[in-house]
């Protein structure tokens, strides 16, 4: 048995224990591992992806696409990453990261005088560790699909230079001595290779900086000239959905009797990303507390990583910003 692999089994009625012969934790540590595991549930669905389940076999014509299967003791990330020289299928398992993340921000949060200086209060830890390491383990998830359509194009360029290295330039440097060519001649990559991987770089140094919080790189001035527009589109999607939620709802309770309000958001949380998969799973949760133009700032907010506040003050400076561009 592999030492990343790990048994759950039932502990009581209600929970359950990894064990197994080789198990990455003695049996103390059961709990850290279900809550690895439950933080990077929520961490995949907070991110909107979809169980690998209800995909349908529509195309997937993105650069990479992102689902999950759920196991007792893992969640797997299943990838399609297409990039420039190739495309990758790989399913990856996420919950030693999960728990290397929980275990580094319980640490953080144990340092002496960390109430002081972190500013919550001892009551609040399980809140404040969950949060910070479901944060976390969305920014892995993020990144991991970046960093491997990266990695092909790295991949292909160390081969090249490899082979003239360690192949090409000993097997003719004394040809091309005897030729009068410079000591330090050698050959090297077609233009359009090479500019072919600096566009890949650049992609990649792009999306690395806004995953890393550059808002710059993300909310750009083409971006932010037509602020306007983007949140009108959002506030019609918001609008439609929350028309749905409203019928669903009423028709949810008069189905059946007895049904409570706990009910109703377990289904809604379930369905609500399937219907309406361009939309953040976290403003379709604040659906029945806000109107459609507040989601829709809050859902910028969260896509570009500013506050619904300051958002909602770039978006009325928008349409000015247009309007000076295009004259």
């Amino acid at each position: 048995m592999s030492k990343a692999q790990i048994i759950m089994k039932d502990k009581t009625e209600k929970s359950h224990a990894f064990e197994g012969a080789e198990s990455q934790g003695p049996p103390e540590d059961i709990e850290k591992w279900e809550l690895a595991r439950s933080v990077l549930k929520s961490a995949v669905v907070d991110l909107g992806i979809k169980d690998i389940a209800e995909y349908g076999g529509e195309p997937l014509k993105l650069r990479w696409h992102l689902f999950y299967k759920e196991f007792p003791n893992d969640i797997i990330l299943k990838m399609l990453v297409q990039g420039l020289f190739g495309t990758i299928h790989a399913d990856m398992s996420l919950i030693l990261a999960a728990k290397w993340v929980v275990d580094e921000v319980e640490r953080v949060l144990s340092q002496p005088d960390a109430n002081r200086v972190l500013d919550f209060a001892e009551e609040e830890r399980p809140d404040v560790l969950r949060e910070n390491a479901r944060m976390i383990l969305m920014g892995l998830i993020n990144q991991i699909p970046v960093v491997t359509f990266h990695n092909l194009s790295e991949a292909l360029r160390d081969s090249v230079q490899s082979h003239i290295k360690t192949y090409v330039e000993p097997l003719l440097k004394e040809h091309w001595q005897s030729l009068g060519l410079a000591k330090d001649y050698t050959v090297s990559p077609s233009d359009e290779f090479t500019a072919a991987l600096q566009g890949v770089d650049e992609q990649f140094r792009m999306l690395r900086e806004q995953l890393r919080g550059n808002k710059r790189a993300r909310l750009t001035d083409e971006k932010r000239a037509n602020l306007a527009d983007e949140h009108e589109q959002l506030r019609i999607a918001y609008e439609g959905a929350k028309t749905y939620y409203n019928q669903a709802q009423r028709a949810f309770f008069s189905g059946k009797r007895n049904r409570t309000v706990d009910e109703w958001k377990e289904e809604w949380g379930a369905s609500s990303l399937r219907m309406f998969p361009e939309l953040f799973y976290r403003c379709l949760n604040e659906i029945d507390s806000y109107q459609p133009f507040q989601l829709a700032h809050m859902h910028l907010a969260e896509f570009y990583g500013y506050s619904p506040d300051y958002m909602v003050k770039l978006v009325s400076q928008s349409r000015p910003r247009s309007n000076r561009t295009s004259s």
